[in-house]
């Protein structure tokens, strides 16, 4: 595996992803639940930048963190727009942000308890009163439910073809999933790069989050179907939200 091959691909996989439209959504719902619009926004697990960029294009002063240097640094790649920084949430000396966000399941790249608890423990200190949390992930009831299947992805786009193949192994004991993603990107010349990638995640529960969730500070904690805050998620949701505020009391 090269992560650093990996992420030099990473913004063609996800060009179609929709950053604009869920930048909406969430901005939005982080300004119903906070009153106001916030005007500082802490972006954790920001990978290579695509959310916290729609967030600042929408007025957000945004500061983005990710345990993956080679992530980090292609973010830093592009000019100007919100301030990218390599390592835990925990090592960030800036605090009393106004909301935080932690999209595209990196809730689920967390592997345990004591895990998830120091994580949320740190987003907590890094929140005035009253700012919003809004994290997005897959739920561990429906997928356990209904295992992922294999998945093939094609994406063309001016610098060639990159054929995407995801092969995914459940282990429902261990309440976990082991993607192995297999990339060949061929160029427009016929030049051919096989790019290997695999991540593990950990399949937590709605009850387990909103557990961690309060003893981490956390009050009217939400459970709703992915970017469709206020619809509630149910048994067969696979992505879902989980949307609260922090209060100091």
């Amino acid at each position: 595996m090269n992560a650093s091959a990996y992420w030099a691909l990473y913004d063609r996989i996800y060009a179609g992803k929709d950053y604009a439209g869920e930048a909406d959504s969430v901005l939005a719902r982080l300004t119903a639940l906070r009153g106001a619009v916030p005007g500082r926004i802490l972006d954790i697990g920001c990978g290579t930048g695509g959310h916290a960029r729609a967030l600042a294009a929408r007025g957000a002063r945004v500061v983005g963190v990710d345990t993956d240097e080679a992530a980090i640094a292609r973010a830093n790649s592009g000019a100007g727009g919100p301030d990218f920084h390599a390592g835990p949430v925990s090592a960030l000396r800036d605090s009393a942000f106004d909301a935080a966000i932690s999209l595209f399941h990196v809730v689920n790249y967390i592997p345990d308890r004591p895990a998830l608890a120091q994580f949320l423990d740190a987003i907590a200190e890094r929140l005035a009163s009253g700012a919003p949390f809004l994290l997005d992930c897959w739920n561990g009831v429906a997928v356990l439910r209904d295992p992922p299947r294999i998945k093939e992805d094609t994406v063309a786009d001016d610098s060639g073809v990159l054929r995407i193949t995801t092969r995914p192994t459940l282990d429902a004991m261990a309440q976990s999933v082991t993607l192995n993603v297999e990339i060949v990107a061929t160029a427009p010349d016929g030049g051919e790069q096989r790019v290997e990638h695999r991540y593990r995640h950990r399949l937590w529960t709605p009850r387990d989050l909103c557990e961690h969730l309060a003893a981490a500070g956390f009050h009217d904690i939400a459970v709703s179907r992915w970017m469709r805050p206020g619809d509630p998620a149910t048994a067969e949701d696979w992505k879902i939200m989980l949307d609260c505020v922090r209060i100091m009391r």
